[in-house]
Formats: structure tokens, sequence, C-alpha cells
């Protein structure tokens, strides 16, 4: 067991000063529930509405939710709790981004596949194999996520709507989650392990937690910083994708046009010749 050592008066005063030395910042709330409980409390009322659905707002990437974001009081201590929710939350969010991109570039494909090159038979014949060759690539990419991708039947490739509502939704647990960690922080064995021989001054144990709620704060920070951006460069590439293929799409029409007009134009050409060489003669 890991001794604490603790000189002279310093337990009265710490009893003393406990209350605004691990004081946390949580929103407050009209409710009576703290840990882990205050937490779902939060969840429940100030975040659902970003997960609700309905015929127009489809989810994207389907999360176990209790797979993450544990009520870590009835957990084995763990002092790298709050690197290992940055890992989890990172691993949802990119998840989530996954899923819209790839999702976005199935359906621009898919439509363009079922409802443009149906009505040009050549460049049908020409495109279609390479089409569903894509499309199946993007299938086995979605296949290998972490969480579980829904493509929907939607032909429409625009999913911003519903990749919003999920990283809001995601980031919104994610700050009271955060919120959480700070109460837990209180936990002596979160910041230190409690099963080691070596002794630590109170001095120490308390700079150990204050370091701990500066990089949850700072994690805060962090997190409504890149979310903007985050959301920002999917919504780029949403609105640029389908230009992107569109052209390739014009380059292979092209590439059809010029073939057809060689075919057309060479006979012709064939006639010229042919008379031109009777003109020497």
């Amino acid at each position: 067991m890991k001794k604490i050592v603790i000189y002279g008066s310093i337990i009265s005063a710490l009893v003393i000063a406990g209350s605004s030395v691990f004081a946390t910042d949580a929103p407050k709330s009209f409710t009576e529930k703290t840990g882990y409980d205050l937490y779902k409390f939060q969840v429940e009322n100030y975040c659902k509405e970003y997960k609700k659905t309905d015929k127009n707002n489809e989810i994207i990437m389907v999360l176990d939710e209790w797979k993450y974001f544990k009520d870590l009081w009835k957990q084995k201590p763990d002092t790298k709790f709050l690197e290992n929710t940055i890992k989890d939350y990172k691993k949802n969010m990119d998840g989530i981004y996954g899923c819209a991109t790839y999702s976005a570039y199935y359906r621009t494909l898919k439509t363009i596949k079922e409802d443009l090159i149906k009505r040009n038979p050549k460049l049908s014949s020409r495109l279609s194999w390479k089409l569903d060759q894509k499309m199946k690539e993007i299938q086995q990419k979605i296949k290998s996520l972490d969480w579980n991708c829904k493509l929907g039947s939607k032909k429409n490739n625009f999913v911003k709507k519903a990749v919003l509502n999920q990283t809001t939704y995601e980031t919104c647990k994610y700050n009271f989650y955060l919120e959480y960690l700070k109460d837990y922080s209180k936990n002596i064995s979160s910041i230190v392990d409690t099963n080691s021989q070596e002794s630590i001054q109170i001095k120490a144990l308390s700079d150990k937690m204050s370091s701990k709620l500066a990089d949850i704060d700072a994690e805060i920070e962090n997190t409504y910083r890149t979310f903007p951006i985050a959301y920002q460069a999917y919504n780029d590439y949403e609105n640029n994708i389908w230009s992107h293929v569109y052209l390739e799409l014009l380059k292979e029409d092209y590439k059809t046009f010029r073939l057809g007009l060689h075919k057309t134009l060479n006979p012709i050409n064939q006639v010229v010749y042919k008379i031109s060489n009777a003109m020497r003669r």
C-alpha cells in the first residue's frame, strides 16, 4: 500500500481547505444528483436532443454507448483515466467522420450509376463495372471501421446534418463526462498507485491532483476549439466530392464522345483521301 506522508497539522488544514482545493466547475443543474448519476442526468436533459431521429435525419454511425464513458467509481482504479477517455472520444469522432466520408463518396457513385449514365448506354458500358468495383472497395473499408457504419438507402450524398447532430451529441456527452472526471480526480487511487510501497508527500499528491484538473480543463478547451474545425473540414469535403466525381464523369463522357466522333469522321476522311488520289491520277 502506498504511504502518504503528512507532517504536523497538515491533516486538519487539508480538511478545512478540501472543499476549495478539490472543487469542480461542473455546470449547476436543478437536481440533487452527483457523480455519474449527474452525468447521466445532464446527457439525458441537455444532449439527447441531438440524438433524435426522424425520416429526414438518419444515423450515420451506430455507437455502443455502454462500452465507453463508464462510471469509474465502479471500476478498478485507473491512473490513466483521462488519457483513455480522450482516446475513446477521438475513436468515436474518427468513426463518425470516417463513416460519413465513405457514405458521401458511395452515394455520389450510386447516383451516377443509377441515374446519370443509364441515359447513355455507351457511357454505362464503359463505366458501370468501374463504379461497381469502387463501391465494393468503399463497402470493405466501411466494414473495417470500429463501429457500425450505416450507408442508408438514400442516393443523395449529403449527410452533413446527420454528421453535425451526431458529432454534437458525442461532444456534448464528452464535455459532461470531463466534468465528471473532475469529481473522480478526488479519488486518490485515480492519481497515484495505492498498491505501491513508495511513500508520497501530501504536497506532491496535491500537485498531481491540481495537474490532472488542469489537464481536464485544457482538454475541454481543446475540444471546443477543434470541434468547428473538424466539422468544417468535413463540410468542405462533402460540398466538393460530387463536383470532383462529376468532373471525372465528364472526362469519361468526353472520351466516349471523342471515340464516337472519330468513328464518324474517319470514313469521311477516307473519302477525301480517295478523291485526292483519284485527282492525281
